[in-house]
């Protein structure tokens, strides 16, 4: 079980008025794991925290639940899944393969972090 986590912006339908959301997917953070991020957005920690840090008023950071979050907050949580907590904490893999197909080439690491280009589950 994991948390996601996007950034969210908000803007108003000109027809009805109402409150629109679109996200772009960061990535997601699971127990035992270090943050895996989304590799079809940036393929670098760096560029995530650029986009994350220069995000204009009607964007923000938010989990799957809509929670919002801040940049420091944000960036402090993906951190401490770099440290190790239990029995269960494992390296980043980046030559596991699905049943169904090769994914050693839309996975990768960088500073320490998990990276996959595909879709989340």
């Amino acid at each position: 079980m994991g948390t996601n986590f996007y950034i969210r912006e908000s803007s108003i339908d000109n027809s009805t008025g109402e409150v629109v959301y679109e996200d772009i997917h960061i990535g997601k953070r699971s127990g035992g794991w270090v943050f895996t991020f989304n590799g079809q957005v940036f393929r670098s920690v760096v560029l995530w925290r650029a986009a994350t840090r220069q995000i204009p008023a009607n964007m923000q950071i938010v989990d799957e639940y809509g929670d919002p979050h801040t940049y420091d907050d944000f960036w402090d949580s993906v951190e401490q899944t770099k440290k190790p907590w239990g029995p269960r904490k494992i390296r980043p893999q980046i030559n596991a393969y699905s049943q169904f197909e090769p994914r050693k080439s839309r996975q990768w690491v960088d500073e320490g972090f998990a990276f996959y280009n595909g879709e989340f589950s």
